[in-house]
């Protein structure tokens, strides 16, 4: 395996892990159907609002708040990144040229400050996911060494005293440039969730576009891979007791996200979003609406959104309101009739 870096003395390498550096097929298959989590088989669903903005110079739209019956603890949702990782290469696979083959594993790394490391390398070990790659201190005691190299952790050893790493360090120190930090995600509150059942409430009740905030394009990918989804099963006579809507109705919908200036655009994200190539090859199979994709909003049209929120008693913060703003700017340009069908998310 190659190594940045060398044992220094503010830096040893205490173990590294041999895993596949590309994917496979096996792989996404294994990742796509054995990640699974309680209270997965349950299906509940949550309030719409119908909001009225016709005195606002648009139309009536179905509003919803993304959030979940199933909420994830930390180290579930980073599991549950792999597996829609998988998915989203396999519907990449389906509808144009690439292969897994040609595409890199994606690795995590965080600074191990609590015990929830060795719980979450143990929770990877038991899903045969990459091991993840832990920046310990250099007081670290061997029991904690020994534990997490039982779970197959992949342990870097350093001063923590000296400075507050950045993630860009995070992921040199751990020989992993191109893969991503998660120490904040493990150390706040979990706040994200997997959006299958939410996808399947939007999905029945068959709006003709549904806007979003593009964020980091989980819900979106998960919009265009239950598409897919409910495609693949009708060929194969599989049915999804979540599904009510028709098959039509699915792939025709314009799946929608809007991108603020402060998403970061140039940030490697290696646990896949669709590219702009791959959605136009979804639309050239007609698994998704001609209108399905991201684009930029204007930030004098965010801001009348957040005051369009607040003034109808919702949370109006930025990052929530793109959605809302896209649909502004489509029907100001005339691109959207007020009396469609639409669903707007915050």
């Amino acid at each position: 395996m190659k190594e940045i870096f060398s044992d220094t003395p503010d830096h040893a390498i205490v173990r590294q892990e041999r895993s596949p550096e590309f994917m496979s097929e096996e792989i996404v298959d294994r990742w796509m159907h054995e990640i699974k989590f309680p209270g997965e088989d349950r299906f509940s669903t949550t309030l719409l609002a119908k909001l009225n903005l016709r005195g606002e110079g648009l139309g009536e739209i179905i509003f919803k708040e993304a959030s979940t019956s199933h909420p994830l603890n930390n180290v579930q949702q980073l599991a549950l990144m792999y597996r829609e990782f998988a998915r989203v290469l396999w519907m990449k696979t389906q509808v144009g040229p690439d292969r897994a083959e040609t595409v890199a594993v994606p690795r995590i790394s965080l600074v191990l400050e609590d015990e929830r490391g060795a719980v979450l390398a143990e929770y990877f070990r038991k899903h045969n996911l990459p091991a993840p790659k832990f920046i310990i201190g250099s007081d670290a005691d061997q029991a904690t060494i020994d534990r997490l190299s039982h779970a197959r952790a992949e342990i870097f050893q350093i001063d923590l005293g000296k400075k507050k790493l950045t993630s860009s360090e995070i992921l040199k120190l751990t020989n992993n440039v191109k893969g991503v930090d998660v120490t904040q995600a493990l150390a706040a509150e979990s706040e994200n969730f997997s959006y299958d059942d939410f996808v399947h409430e939007i999905l029945n009740v068959k709006p003709e576009r549904v806007y979003m905030p593009m964020d980091s394009g989980r819900l979106r990918d998960s919009f265009l891979y239950w598409q897919g989804q409910v495609v693949s099963n009708e060929e194969h006579h599989r049915a999804d007791r979540r599904f009510r809507a028709s098959l039509l109705s699915t792939i025709r919908l314009h799946v929608c996200a809007g991108q603020t200036e402060s998403d970061d655009l140039h940030a490697i994200k290696p646990f896949i979003n669709f590219s702009a190539r791959d959605i136009k090859s979804i639309k050239e199979f007609h698994d998704t609406g001609s209108h399905s994709g991201t684009r930029a909003v204007d930030e004098g049209v965010l801001d009348r959104a957040v005051e369009i929120l607040e003034k109808h008693g919702f949370d109006g913060k930025r990052s929530g309101a793109a959605g809302l703003a896209l649909y502004m700017m489509d029907v100001e340009r005339g691109d959207l009739g007020k009396n469609e069908r639409v669903m707007v998310v915050k």
